[in-house]
């Protein structure tokens, strides 16, 4: 909170104090935001509540942004009224603590229960709460139908026959004498065809976000640069260090130094990150972007990527850059496919929910197969092109794309 005062000493001449000398002003952090579901078993045909909470109350309407996505369902398994393709807004109006939204299971008749997911979108005018995530399956038509069925357990085997014995007198007695098997292999060698210590398979929760596994690890030179809000170890802490040494980020705070690795990156953010990595310098005549203030930090390098071809703005008439929007994975995508000059593969990766018409398309297979993504998922191959990049997944993203 700080105060404005207007002080009456220090008007000129002729002036005289009003009735509004005083003006307070309250500074509030971003309010967290969690979410849930009515229920996480549906019928085919029913509605599932998706509810957006905070904490407390407020004056003014806050609008959360819900990433719904297929699980084991397709896109054609569930609607809703969306605001941009799987985006579900849920506005939580002045006084109220909660909003709701409605996802409407469909389901196609599958006889199976099929999967969706629901998830915070982030937005730069709140935080995460906690649950940000959900599952909601629907049910299928027939439980009963055998797909639905768990394999049955393997039979256990059948005991060995023991081993028949015949017995022979000796001196008087009866002794067993066992009827010995032949051996065919008494040393067999090893299977060659398996590996004795295989690679480990990508572990979902590792790498840049949304399943994202580093395909090297990053090399950053020297001792940590103190960041009070990176913990060493973690996913990103590497190449978060790698790029603050290349002098590709100054960080989001310098007293003490900060990072900000959960914020979502804005477009502005992006412009300086390349600028700085490609040591890119700006042109002398602007381009004339009608929403960038020439003053302002990013501006410089906003003119630098555009003069360089990394970025044609959002919008062309006039001609607009959006420096305040969160970067998506597919934006991301055409970013550093233009920036580094990669050209898509001739053979596709097979992504099963990338559009190869899509405007991002060429660019996603492009940093594919340069290493710089694994997509957000491996079996089936995803890449969640509409979900939001973090400055620590963009830490990474860079650090991979520049080599650090």
């Amino acid at each position: 909170v700080f105060t404005v005062e207007l002080d009456g000493s220090k008007l000129p001449d002729g002036y005289e104090l009003g009735d509004q000398t005083k003006v307070t002003v309250t500074i509030r952090e971003k309010p967290k935001v969690s979410i849930s579901v009515s229920e996480d078993r549906v019928l085919a045909g029913h509605p599932v509540t998706v509810t957006a909470t905070r904490p407390a109350a407020a004056a003014n309407n806050l609008a959360v942004w819900v990433k719904v996505t297929p699980g084991s369902a397709g896109t054609s398994d569930y609607r809703a009224r969306w605001r941009s393709p799987g985006i579900l807004p849920v506005d939580i109006a002045p006084g109220a603590t909660s909003g709701t939204a409605e996802v409407f299971a469909i389901g196609d008749k599958d006889v199976c229960a099929e999967t969706f997911n629901v998830k915070l979108y982030d937005r730069d005018w709140y935080r995460r709460g906690d649950p940000t995530t959900a599952e909601v399956t629907i049910i299928g038509i027939n439980p009963d139908a055998d797909e639905n069925q768990p394999d049955e357990p393997e039979p256990d085997p059948e005991p060995e026959e023991e081993t028949p014995t015949d017995t022979r007198t000796i001196v008087g007695v009866q002794q067993p004498v066992v009827t010995a098997q032949p051996d065919t292999d008494p040393d067999p060698d090893p299977d060659v065809s398996e590996d004795p210590d295989p690679d480990p398979e990508p572990d979902a929760g590792d790498g840049d976000g949304s399943g994202e596994v580093p395909r090297q690890p990053c090399q950053p030179s020297g001792q940590p640069a103190g960041f009070t809000d990176v913990t060493p170890g973690d996913t990103h802490s590497d190449c978060i260090e790698a790029i603050y040494a290349a002098g590709i980020t100054k960080g989001c705070g310098t007293n003490p130094l900060r990072y900000c690795g959960d914020d979502s990156i804005t477009r502005a953010e992006m412009a300086s990150f390349l600028a700085r990595a490609l040591k890119l310098q700006p042109p002398t005549q602007p381009a004339g972007f009608t929403d960038v203030d020439p003053a302002g930090t990013h501006s410089t390098n906003i003119e630098a990527i555009y003069a360089a071809g990394i970025t044609k703005g959002c919008n062309t008439n006039p001609l607009r850059y959006c420096g305040d929007d969160s970067i998506t994975r597919a934006e991301m995508a055409s970013f550093l496919a233009r920036a580094l000059k990669l050209q898509p593969p001739a053979q596709p990766a097979g992504f099963l929910n990338l559009d190869p018409d899509s405007i991002h398309s060429s660019a996603i297979e492009a940093i594919y197969a340069a290493g710089i993504t694994k997509g957000c998922n491996t079996s089936p191959l995803r890449y969640c092109g509409d979900d939001p990049v973090t400055r620590a997944e963009m830490a990474s993203f860079i650090a991979r794309a520049f080599k650090l």
